[in-house]
């Protein structure tokens, strides 16, 4: 089948049926209104678009894909309105100074109907099911909480807020922008997995 870009006559409408429609400047389908994705040059072009801080993406890349470099924490990210169907970002709060700013702008970016999908990890720490607070002051693992509130606090002097990921859907009603809000919660573990077998079995009883 020719591409739009090498034979335009394969795309004109057929027995009076027009297959496309314009809105918001980005060509769509008019076959399936359920089906929300753009339909034109810019969405075959261009799919994914990864962004760091760094640069350490592989110079190979995937085709549609493109990886971009630039400091979250900037006035306005460099995206026009509703440019992104799908936003993901993951573990990012402990460099961002204005959290609530991070998310105007990304309902900003995100079409209308879009998605965003956020996880921060939470940056109290818990030992055998119960949280640091917990924990009766001197007891549990002393040196491993220390290390967490020592970090929390140069955190807090950097001007990030720690209590981002336990007030994540407080802040996402807060903007008025996102609907349908579903908070998850799940257990990452951290620290030094068993190595024989014998400590494996143990740990499952």
């Amino acid at each position: 089948m020719s591409r739009p870009d090498q034979d335009d006559d394969c795309y004109l409408p057929i027995d009076g049926i027009e297959f496309f429609r314009q809105l918001n400047g980005r060509k769509f389908n008019t076959m399936n209104p359920t089906y929300l994705l753009p339909s034109d040059d810019e969405e075959i072009k261009v799919f994914v678009t990864g962004v760091d801080i760094v640069p350490i993406q592989l110079r190979e890349v995937p085709e549609r894909c493109r990886f971009e470099i630039w400091d979250i924490n900037m006035p306005d990210m460099p995206y026009e309105d509703a440019y992104f169907d799908l936003i993901h970002a993951r573990a990012i709060h402990t460099g961002i100074r204005d959290y609530p700013r991070f998310l105007h702008q990304i309902a900003r970016i995100l079409r209308p109907g879009g998605l965003v999908i956020l996880i921060e990890p939470d940056l109290v720490q818990y030992a055998d099911d119960k949280s640091e607070t917990e924990w009766m002051f001197g007891s549990g693992p002393r040196g491993w909480f220390t290390l967490w509130e020592t970090y929390r606090s140069c955190l807090t002097l950097l001007g990030v807020d720690v209590m981002v990921p336990q007030c994540l859907r407080q802040l996402l009603e807060a903007t008025g922008s996102f609907e349908n809000i579903e908070d998850s919660r799940g257990v990452i573990p951290v620290g030094f997995y068993p190595q024989g077998e014998s400590e494996k079995i143990n740990e499952k009883q």
